[in-house]
């Protein structure tokens, strides 16, 4: 059986190509997380100015006065006043401004001190 002869230049050259292909993979693969991460921020971006349509939602005052419909209580009121807000301490501040918790249909209820 014959030897194979492989010249020393060839296997150098080859295991250069390998380092150059694992230096391409890192570039590559840290090029797509960048990117992705990129993508994520201004898709979160995007959705918070279309899920407020452009408005602060945490800020906004509330009404001076509420009519009372049938079926609401102070908890829908506020609710509906401030749907991102704390509604029990919302609650609570309504009761302290109309006197207690009960109310009726037709009442102007105060909403702002």
């Amino acid at each position: 059986m014959a030897a194979i002869f492989i010249p020393h230049t060839f296997t150098a050259q080859r295991s250069g190509h390998d380092a150059m292909m694992r230096v391409y993979l890192v570039r590559r693969t840290i090029a797509a997380v960048l990117f992705t991460f990129a993508l994520v921020l201004v898709a979160g971006a995007v959705g918070s100015i279309i899920g407020s349509n452009g408005q602060p939602v945490p800020n906004q005052p509330l009404s001076s006065v509420h009519i009372v419909q049938p079926g609401e209580s102070l908890w829908s009121i506020a609710h509906a006043e401030r749907p991102r807000a704390d509604i029990a301490s919302l609650v609570d501040k309504l009761i302290r401004l109309n006197g207690g918790s009960t109310i009726q249909v037709g009442q102007q209820l105060v909403l702002t001190d």
